[in-house]
């Protein structure tokens, strides 16, 4: 419990401003983590409505993140890819809220803990009680990732320089490769966003984007349904790789192109008749 006298009443959460996502270009450390659906937890961070409040919905940067949270979400489920909440309790005892009262005041009202709109959860089971910046933190989190037999965590939503960066480090420190969306995450400003971007990639985790996490997911999905109806180990299987000349045979193709649309994925079968490699006609899905 806290013993600091400071007057906490008018502490709270600030209105974040209106800012441009910044465009990640940056260098990661470890450039060889891929991020695989069969390995990856999709975290939605603290998208609570007493946070997402603070932001001007219609405007950037939350205008975007929304969408992109919303589509990674559905990306997700597709791909069997578990999505779990974090979701801080409302009216919260003092001595549980401890320190963060010295920070950021009483915390949410019960009435605005709920998660936004755009992104409700499947069912109860999907949030987690959080009661700290790391996701990890007094949650089940990292039983979640152990018994799912996952070591990969796919972090989105507020705030990238608090929480989402809490909660990479701590997954670093669990053995647990971390993946931040430079364009599904926000702060309070601009220059705070960077610094989140530029410090995980330094130091603990992986800063990736929608489009490139979306193609790192279809081209694991395609390797793991292709070296299944093979027979093969996935290893052998690149994004240069021709799924003809590795013995794919007309009705695999049409097996494989029923799997992949299960998942979201719509190929055209002509399209992978005709050869070539995979990261050839995988950009046109």
């Amino acid at each position: 419990m806290s013993t600091n006298t400071m007057d906490t009443t008018n502490l709270e959460i600030p209105e974040a401003l209106r800012y441009d996502l910044p465009r990640w270009d940056g260098v990661n450390r470890v450039g060889d983590w891929i991020s695989c659906p069969e390995r990856s937890i999709l975290l939605v961070h603290d998208m609570q409505n007493h946070f997402v409040d603070k932001y001007a919905a219609d405007a950037e940067p939350m205008d975007t993140v929304l969408g992109n949270i919303a589509e990674l979400i559905a990306q997700a489920r597709l791909l069997g890819i578990p999505v779990v909440y974090s979701a801080q309790p409302g009216d919260q005892d003092p001595d549980e809220r401890a320190l963060l009262t010295d920070f950021w005041g009483y915390g949410p009202r019960t009435a605005d803990t709920g998660i936004v709109g755009s992104l409700t959860p499947a069912d109860a089971s999907e949030v987690m009680r959080k009661w700290r910046y790391s996701a990890f933190q007094r949650t089940d989190l990292l039983e979640r990732l152990r018994a799912e037999g996952r070591d990969q965590l796919v972090i989105t939503g507020v705030y990238a320089f608090i929480g989402c960066l809490a909660t990479a480090l701590e997954g670093f420190m669990s053995d647990v490769q971390s993946f931040i969306v430079a364009d599904a995450v926000a702060d309070f400003t601009a220059e705070d966003h960077a610094r989140a971007l530029e410090w995980v990639s330094a130091r603990c985790g992986v800063v990736t984007t929608m489009q490139h996490l979306g193609g790192q997911w279809k081209l694991q999905t395609v390797i793991r349904e292709s070296a299944a109806l093979l027979g093969i180990p996935a290893a052998e299987i690149t994004a240069d790789s021709d799924l003809a000349d590795l013995g794919l045979d007309s009705v695999r193709f049409i097996q494989l192109v029923m799997k992949l649309k299960k998942q979201g994925m719509d190929v055209p079968l002509e399209r992978l008749v005709q050869g070539g490699p995979v990261s050839g006609w995988l950009k046109e899905v």
